[in-house]
């Protein structure tokens, strides 16, 4: 003889919304993610890294600290981009993937001698300003693939694979910067 619906849920645990006893419960999930961020920058200085003699801010001597000096930070990226995006696929796997890409860095047209003799030949042609130039563009995607692997009840491990630089860019950030002694 079948009993009714009460006297089996009698014998049931139960979860219940606002005193309603609930017979069936789903759960719906939405695990993908994705998002962007995108960054618009300026930073104009009269200083900068003045370090052992590399590609840093030396001044101009021949401008006898004006206007030259007056220009982008040493690490000031004009323009930057984010994004990643996550997304679980079947058989409890999931694959994600990041990119950025980036203005180059700004760095120093230099001589190469040391055109007024205070030992550095990191002095800057005449007339060229600090941090004038560009490098390339600074871009980089990464890919990753993992999946659950439920070992026992209460032990569970994550297979994960990611490839870095997928593209196999090469990403400067620092050029030759010696620019000559011309007029």
């Amino acid at each position: 003889m079948a009993r009714s619906g009460t006297a089996a849920d009698a014998t049931r645990l139960l979860r219940s919304y606002l005193g309603v006893p609930i017979r069936f419960l789903s759960v719906l999930e939405n695990s993908n993610s994705s998002q962007a961020h995108y960054l618009l920058a300026s930073n104009i200085n009269y200083s900068s890294y003045t370090g052992d003699g590399t590609d840093s801010g030396i001044p101009n001597e021949w401008n006898n600290w004006g206007s030259a000096e007056r220009g982008p930070s040493d690490f000031y990226q004009r323009h930057h981009c984010v994004a990643s995006g996550l997304v679980s696929l079947p058989w409890k796997t999931r694959l994600g993937l990041t990119a950025s890409v980036a203005s180059g860095l700004p760095f120093n047209p230099v001589t190469g001698t040391d055109n007024n003799g205070d030992g550095y030949s990191t002095d800057r042609p005449v007339g060229l300003g600090r941090d004038l130039f560009r490098g390339p563009v600074l871009a980089t995607v990464d890919i990753s693939g993992s999946k659950d692997v439920q070992i026992t009840e209460y032990l569970r491990t994550e297979l994960r694979i990611s490839v870095f630089n997928l593209l196999n860019r090469n990403n400067y950030l620092a050029v030759n910067n010696i620019f000559g002694q011309g007029a």
